[in-house]
C-alpha cells in the first residue's frame, strides 16, 4: 500500500497567538495534519501540547450533536495555565446539528481559544460553517497516486488490494477514514476525466457518490462497498 508522507509543514504564518485565527479548516489526511499542527504549535509558537490540559486532541469518525455540545463547554472555561487554549479536532464526518452547534462557537469565539478542525473532505461541510474559518488545503499527492495505482490495477488485483486495505481497518491497523479518502481521490479522477469530454464518468461519479454516502453510516461494510466499485470500473 502506498506510505503516506509522514509530516507536512501547515502553511500558517504567525510568530504568536495574537497573530493566529481563532479557527482553521485543515483540509487533508488527518495524522499527516494532525502532526503538522502539533509541530507548528510547537515549534512556531512554543506551545507545549503534552501534558498540557489546555491542550486538546480528538479523534471522531463521526462528530455528533452531543460531542460538539461537550466541545462548546471545554472552549468556554478558562484556561489552566494561561490565556491560550487549542482544540484540535480530526472528524471524517460531521452531522448537520453538530455544524450548526459549532457555528455558535465561530460566531462568538472565546477569547484565546483557537480550533483546527481536520477533515479529508470540506466540501462536506455547510457554508455558513466554512466562511467563520480560514480554509488550508494540504497536498493529497499520496492519496492521489493511491486512487490511479487502483485504477490501474486488473480486477482480481483490485479485489486483493481492497481485502488488505479493508483487514487492516478491521484490525485497527488503519482508520476508517482512508476508505473516504479513496473515494474523494478516485471522484477527484473522474471529474477530471469528464471535463475533458470523457462522458463515462458521470456514472462513475455517481457512483462513488452512492458509495461514499453509505460508508459514513455508523456500521459500513467497507469491503462490499469498495468490491461493488472495482467490478464497476
Amino acid at each position: 500500500m502506498t506510505k503516506l508522507e509522514t509530516k507536512k509543514t501547515i502553511p500558517i504564518v504567525a510568530k504568536s497567538f495574537d497573530e493566529l485565527h481563532h479557527g482553521y479548516i485543515i483540509e487533508g489526511e488527518r495524522q499527516v495534519a494532525s502532526e503538522g499542527v502539533i509541530d507548528f504549535l510547537q515549534n512556531k509558537l512554543n506551545f507545549d501540547t503534552k501534558g498540557n490540559p489546555d491542550f486538546y486532541l480528538s479523534n471522531f469518525e463521526t462528530l455528533s450533536i452531543e460531542e460538539s455540545r461537550r466541545l462548546k463547554e471545554l472552549q468556554g472555561k478558562r484556561a489552566f495555565t494561561g490565556k491560550t487554549k487549542v482544540f484540535v479536532v480530526m472528524v471524517d464526518f460531521i452531522t448537520s446539528e453538530a455544524q450548526n452547534s459549532l457555528l455558535k462557537i465561530f460566531e462568538e469565539p472565546t477569547e484565546g481559544t483557537h480550533f483546527f478542525l481536520i477533515i479529508g473532505n470540506a466540501s462536506r461541510l455547510l457554508p455558513t460553517l466554512r466562511s467563520r474559518l480560514h480554509f488550508i488545503k494540504l497536498s493529497s499527492m499520496g492519496e492521489d497516486k493511491e486512487a490511479k495505482d487502483f485504477l490501474c490495477k486488473s480486477q482480481a488485483s483490485r479485489l486483493a488490494y481492497i481485502k488488505e486495505l479493508t483487514d487492516r481497518i478491521s484490525d485497527g491497523e488503519l482508520p476508517k477514514n482512508r476508505v473516504i479518502e479513496l473515494l474523494d481521490s478516485l471522484e477527484k479522477i473522474f471529474y477530471d476525466k469528464l471535463s475533458k469530454g470523457d462522458l463515462d464518468s458521470a456514472y462513475k461519479i455517481e457512483s462513488i457518490i452512492k458509495a461514499r454516502s453509505y460508508a459514513e453510516d455508523r456500521s459500513p461494510s467497507l469491503k462490499m462497498l469498495l468490491e461493488n466499485l472495482a467490478i464497476d470500473f
